[in-house]
C-alpha cells in the first residue's frame, strides 16, 4: 500500500518535481495510453478473428456432416437387403449432396458385406497434361458377385456418362479408419485428420451409422471426406498485420490448416512427400515450420491447456498470441492461434511518440505550462472520482474502479466510493437495476403506490414435475440444482431486456416494459422464451449425464394492460405488477399440461410478434376466473433462425383443422386430425381435438356454442 500524505505536501512537492514532471507525464501517460489502446485493440481484433475463424469451420464441417444423417435416415425408411439394389437411388442421393456443398470430395455409403456406394468429384487429364474436369463420378464396388466387381462411371454436370471404367475391386472399406471407429450410438464420428491417397491433400472424413432396425447393430456407414485447404485460403486472407500469423492445429501439434498450404504436409529436399513407418504420408507439425516464435507460443499453450491471451518473448521480441480451443460441438480436438509480434502493434505508437517527445519538450519552454501541468496533478483523480460517481448515479456499476491515489484526501474519497458501490452490487440483487437507476435519475425515494396502467408483456415459467424432483433430492442439492436452474434462465431474461418480478417456488414471474419503456416488449419476451427452452435442452443433457434430473419448463406469456408500481409496507416494499393481465399470463403457463406444449402465448402478444415468429393457433379458451374466451398460439420457433419444412408444415395442417373445427365442419377436421396423428402420435393437442370432433359428430353441440373451450384448472 502506497504511504499517505496531505494535500499541503503534495502540493509542495508537485512544484519540486514539477519540471522533470513536466516531460515524464506526457510521455510516459501518451505512450501507456497508447500503448494499452493498441493492445486492446489487437485483443478485440485477435478476438473477433477467432469468432470469424470458428463460425467459418462449423459452416464449412457441421453444414455438410448433417447431411449424412438425412442419409443414413433415407436407407433406414426402406432398408434394402444390400445396397446394391438401391446404389442407383444412392447415386442421386448423393450426388445432389455433392452439387450443393462444394467442400465435399466425395460422398458414400458401405455396408457390412463390404458394398461400396460413392461419387466423387474427378479431374483426368489430356494427351497434352492439361488438367480437365469430369464433373462428377460415381462408382460402386459390388461384393455380392463373383469375383467381385468394381465399376466408375465418369459423367458430366448433367449426369450424363462420359466414359465408364472397370476395376480390380481393391479397396475395401470396411478396413478403413472412419468405418471402424463409427459405433452403433447415431452421432457423428470424425477421423484425424490424414492425407487423401487420390488428390494427395490433407482433410478430415465424416461418418455416420446405418442401422435398419432399432438395435446396437450397424448395417452400414455413410461417409463424407473434406479436403481442408479451402480453410488454409481463408487463414492466408486473415491478414492482421504484415507479420501476424493464423493457423490452426490439433491437440497432437499437427497443423490443420496454414496461410501456405505448402507446408501443411513434409516433404524432402526435392520436394517429395515423405511417408511414415506406416507407409503413410506424414502431416506436418507446428515446430516443422521452424519458425521459434511460433514453438514458444505453442510450448506456453501447452503448459496451460486453456483458452486465452498471453505474450511471450523470443530473442528479447514481444508477442501477442490468442489462443482457442474450438467448441466441443463443433471439433474439440482442434485450436485456433493467432500471433501477432509486439512490434507490429507498436510501430504506429513509437512513431508518435517520438513526435510527442519533441512537442514536449517545446512546451517545457513554456513556464505557464507548468501550472497547468500541476493543477492536471491535482485535479485529475478528483475528476476521475467525479467520473465515477456520474456512473453510480447512473446505476453503471460494473464500470466502476477504484481510484488510486497518493493524495490521502483524495484515497479516502475513492475508498467510500468504491465502498459504497460494492453495498449497491449486492443491493442490485434483490432489486431490478432499471428501478434504481430511475429511481436515481429522477432524485425521489421509492413510496408506496403505481403508476397509470400501461401495457407490459409478463411472463410465467414452472417445472413439470417439480414435486417429484424435489422429494427424490436433498435439500441442499435440491437448492443448489435449482439455483443453477435460475442462473442460466435469468441470464436469458435479462440479456432480453427483461425485469424479474420474483422467484416463486420453482417458478420465475419477469415482465417487459417497466420501470423503462420498452419498444418490442413482446418480441423481447417471446425471444427470451425460446432461447429459455434451447438453453434448457443443453443443461437437461448435462444434467442427466451428471445424474440430475432434467428441469422440463413450461412457459406463458402475455401481453396487457398492467399496474405496475410498490406493493407493501412504507418498511419493506416490492416493485411488482399486479391485475387481470398478470393472473392470464400465469394462467397460460399452466395450460401447457392440458396440450403437451412449452411455451403458450395470447393472442393479444401473437398480434405483435407474428411477422417475427412461427406461431400454431392452438385453441379459444376461457381460463379458471374469467368468463371472455381468449385465442391461444404454441410459440414454435424464431423465423430469423433456421425453420424446418416439417415444422411449417405441422402448423400449417394444423390450422387447417383448427379453421375446420371452428366451422363445425367435424368431418374435414377429422380428416385433418386423424393424418396428423399418424404422424405425431404422441401431441397431446391433435388428440384433444380429434376427440372433441368425434364427440361433436355423435352428440349435438350447444345452439350457443362459438369454440370457446373453459378451462376448470389453473
Amino acid at each position: 500500500m502506497k504511504k499517505t500524505i496531505t494535500l499541503k505536501i503534495s502540493i509542495l512537492r508537485a512544484f519540486l518535481f514539477l519540471i522533470t514532471l513536466t516531460v515524464l507525464s506526457i510521455t510516459t501517460n501518451f505512450y501507456i495510453s497508447s500503448k494499452n489502446i493498441s493492445f486492446e485493440l489487437a485483443e478485440t481484433i485477435t478476438r473477433e478473428t477467432a469468432y470469424k475463424i470458428t463460425e467459418r469451420i462449423a459452416h464449412y464441417l457441421r453444414s455438410p456432416a448433417l447431411q449424412a444423417q438425412v442419409i443414413s435416415s433415407f436407407l433406414r425408411k426402406k432398408p434394402p437387403k444390400n445396397i446394391m439394389q438401391i446404389h442407383e437411388q444412392l447415386w442421386e442421393q448423393l450426388w445432389e449432396q455433392l452439387l450443393i456443398f462444394d467442400q465435399l470430395e466425395s460422398l458414400s455409403v458401405s455396408d457390412t458385406f463390404g458394398n461400396y456406394i460413392q461419387v466423387r468429384r474427378d479431374s483426368q487429364e489430356d494427351s497434352l497434361g492439361s488438367e480437365y474436369d469430369f464433373g462428377l463420378v460415381t462408382r460402386y464396388i459390388n461384393r455380392m458377385v463373383q469375383p467381385t466387381e468394381e465399376q466408375w462411371f465418369y459423367r458430366d454436370n448433367n449426369y450424363q456418362i462420359l466414359k465408364t471404367k472397370s476395376a480390380g475391386a481393391e479397396f475395401d472399406p470396411r478396413i478403413r479408419k472412419w468405418f471402424k471407429n463409427t459405433k452403433p450410438e447415431k452421432r457423428i464420428y470424425w477421423t484425424d485428420t490424414y492425407i487423401f491417397n487420390t488428390t494427395k491433400k490433407l482433410g478430415i472424413s465424416i461418418s455416420y451409422p446405418v442401422s435398419y432396425f432399432e438395435n446396437d447393430h450397424i448395417d452400414g456407414v455413410v461417409n463424407l471426406n473434406i479436403p481442408l485447404n479451402h480453410l488454409s485460403h481463408f487463414l492466408s486472407e486473415q491478414k492482421l498485420t504484415k507479420n501476424s500469423l493464423v493457423f490452426i492445429a490439433n491437440n497432437k501439434g499437427n497443423l490443420i490448416a496454414y496461410p501456405n498450404q505448402e507446408r501443411l504436409i513434409k516433404r524432402d529436399q526435392y520436394g517429395e512427400l515423405l511417408k511414415n513407418q506406416e507407409g503413410e504420408f506424414q502431416i506436418s507439425k507446428i515446430h516443422d515450420l521452424g519458425i521459434k516464435w511460433v514453438d514458444d507460443v505453442y510450448n506456453t499453450y501447452l503448459k496451460n491447456k486453456q483458452n486465452f491471451s498471453f505474450m511471450t518473448t523470443t530473442d528479447h521480441k514481444n508477442y501477442l498470441a490468442r489462443v482457442i480451443d474450438l467448441p466441443e460441438a463443433i471439433l474439440p480436438d482442434w485450436t485456433i492461434f493467432i500471433i501477432i509480434p509486439e512490434d507490429d502493434i507498436m510501430e504506429e505508437v513509437y512513431l508518435s511518440l517520438n513526435k510527442t517527445i519533441i512537442i514536449a519538450l517545446i512546451i517545457f519552454c513554456i513556464s505557464l505550462i507548468s501550472v497547468v501541468l500541476f493543477a492536471n496533478r491535482v485535479t485529475r483523480p478528483l475528476v476521475a472520482l467525479a467520473n465515477q460517481t456520474q456512473k453510480i448515479k447512473n446505476f453503471e456499476l460494473e464500470n466502476v474502479k477504484h481510484i488510486n491515489s497518493i493524495i490521502y484526501e483524495i484515497k479516502l474519497m475513492s475508498d467510500a466510493t468504491f465502498s459504497m458501490v460494492q453495498g449497491l452490487q449486492s443491493f442490485r440483487r434483490y432489486v431490478p437495476a432499471a428501478l434504481v437507476r430511475e429511481l436515481i435519475n429522477v432524485g425521489k425515494a421509492a413510496t408506496l403506490g403505481a403508476s397509470d396502467e400501461t401495457e407490459l408483456t409478463i411472463l410465467f415459467s414452472d417445472i413439470q414435475g417439480f414435486t417429484t424432483i424435489s422429494e427424490n433430492m436433498q435439500a441442499q442439492e435440491l437448492m443448489l440444482h435449482l439455483s443453477d436452474y435460475f442462473e442460466h434462465l435469468s441470464n436469458i431474461i435479462m440479456e432480453e431486456h427483461g425485469t424479474i418480478d420474483k422467484y416463486i417456488g420453482d417458478a420465475i414471474m419477469a415482465f417487459w416494459g417497466a420501470p423503462q419503456k420498452l419498444p418490442n416488449a413482446a418480441y423481447f419476451a417471446c425471444k427470451s422464451a425460446l432461447r429459455c427452452q434451447i438453453k434448457l435442452k443443453i443443461l437437461n443433457n448435462q444434467w442427466v449425464e451428471n445424474n440430475k434430473p432434467p428441469m422440463v419448463t413450461r412457459i406463458g406469456i402475455h401481453t396487457g394492460m398492467t399496474v405496475v408500481g410498490n406493493l407493501g409496507s412504507q418498511y419493506r416494499m416490492n416493485y411488482t405488477v399486479i391485475g387481470d393481465s398478470v393472473n392470464l399470463a400465469s394462467r397460460l403457463e399452466g395450460t401447457n399440461k392440458l396440450y403437451g406444449t412449452q411455451i403458450i402465448i395470447s393472442e393479444a402478444t401473437y398480434q405483435q410478434v407474428a411477422e417475427y415468429f412461427l406461431c400454431r393457433p392452438l385453441d379459444i379458451v376461457t381460463v379458471k376466473g374469467k368468463k371472455i374466451g381468449v385465442k391461444i398460439y404454441e410459440l414454435v420457433a424464431d423465423r430469423s433462425e433456421f425453420i424446418t419444412k416439417e415444422q411449417l408444415r405441422f402448423c400449417y395442417d394444423f390450422e387447417c383443422g383448427f379453421g375446420s373445427y371452428l366451422k363445425q365442419d367435424w368431418k374435414a377436421a377429422v380428416a385433418i386430425f386423424e393424418t396428423l396423428e399418424k404422424q405425431y402420435p404422441n401431441d397431446l393437442s391433435i388428440k384433444l381435438f380429434l376427440e372433441r370432433c368425434q364427440t361433436f359428430q355423435t352428440y349435438p353441440i350447444p345452439a350457443d356454442w362459438n369454440g370457446v373451450f373453459a378451462l376448470h384448472e389453473k
